[in-house]
């Protein structure tokens, strides 16, 4: 089976993990899910994709954090 390509931003620390299996997991701050709507980035041609914050959590299985300013 052909080795997958590391993904485009992975650090040196995200190959690490994922090199010795740590599961990865999603986090969306509370703040952006109480918006009405976000965009997300659709690809390589640029297209901004609106979709209701509470999507991330349905499909992604994104946990909720919260985050001091």
């Amino acid at each position: 089976m052909a080795k997958k390509p590391p993904h485009v931003s992975e650090t040196p620390a995200t190959a690490l993990l994922r090199h010795r299996g740590v599961p990865d997991t999603e986090h969306a701050y509370d703040s952006v899910l109480a918006l009405p709507s976000m965009l997300v980035n659709g690809g390589r041609r640029g297209y901004l994709v609106g979709i209701a914050p509470q999507v991330l959590l349905d499909t992604l299985g994104a946990t909720s954090v919260s985050g001091a300013l």
